[in-house]
């Protein structure tokens, strides 16, 4: 049996009064199509295979505004492994996340005004509205996806879990990855200069889900994920550290400073059987 393929984007964009006569059509074209139809078992072995490499090309101009609209938020997921991370650009700022189950750790920093419509200009000029996603058997699981939100319209494209972006249109793609990169934070350097902050989960907590949060202004200057999350900031000041766990949904805050704490330990408390947050030195 050959394979049918209709683009969801398409359907999606389908009024409801012509859906089911081309749901229709589809089906009746695949039993003239095959010999096991959508219940048989088939010979052939193209059934199983990737669908066609498309060569779609993107059409003539972004359907989005000229002007970065309000609210404005992109996310960029990346996930390798069991671990992920989580770069959200919005009109308040950046927020970084990283971590694994049940764990996570988030930065938030301040961005200016004109650093966002750059960054919108190059998702427009890109058009990341238009570009599509479509399966591809062969594609690794990992991988990146972007989703935004500009004023009413909503859009994403993925380049993860067997998904791609339309052939013709992956360079595309990977421009808009390209300009949110800028985003992300870089690795910590073992010589960075100022103060930084490891948030660490003790294994009391193996067994609770719970996120930190802190923001840190302006100042980030990197951010090293993994068992141990390590901050580094411009120099040493008072950060509000939050954990949130549950559930039910709680939250507690402590304020560290960085000129005499430089570690943030997030364990059990024997007593109360509580999480709690627990500034150390060295």
């Amino acid at each position: 049996m050959k394979s049918i393929w209709v683009r969801l984007r398409d359907v999606r964009r389908t009024s409801p009064g012509l859906l089911r006569p081309l749901l229709g059509s589809v089906l009746l074209l695949a039993a003239a199509c095959g010999d096991g139809g959508l219940g048989g078992a088939g010979n052939d072995a193209s059934a199983a295979a990737s669908p066609p490499r498309s060569t779609r090309q993107l059409p003539d101009g972004s359907g989005l505004p000229e002007a970065r609209p309000s609210p404005f938020q992109v996310e960029l997921r990346r996930r390798e492994g069991s671990g992920s991370t989580l770069l959200r650009v919005t009109d308040q700022g950046v927020r970084y996340t990283s971590g694994t189950d049940p764990h996570q750790v988030t930065v938030s920093v301040a961005v200016e005004d004109a650093t966002l419509d750059a960054l919108y200009a190059a998702l427009r000029e890109h058009q990341l509205d238009a570009i599509d996603t479509v399966p591809d058997a062969e594609a690794d699981a990992d991988g990146t996806s972007i989703r935004m939100l500009a004023g009413q319209l909503r859009t994403s494209a993925s380049r993860m879990g067997h998904f791609v972006p339309e052939p013709a249109q992956a360079e595309h793609y990977d421009a808009c990855i390209e300009a949110l990169k800028g985003f992300a934070p870089p690795l910590v350097d073992g010589g960075a200069q100022g103060a930084t902050l490891a948030i660490e989960f003790d294994p009391s907590m193996a067994q609770r889900s719970a996120s930190v949060e802190l923001s840190v202004g302006t100042a980030l200057q990197g951010v090293t994920p993994g068992a141990i999350t390590t901050i580094a900031v411009g120099g040493p000041q008072t950060v509000t550290v939050q954990l949130r766990y549950g559930p039910p949904a709680r939250q507690i805050e402590l304020a560290v400073d960085l000129a005499v704490h430089d570690r943030v330990v997030v364990m059990v408390d024997p007593q109360s059987n509580e999480p709690q947050l627990v500034a150390k030195s060295g």
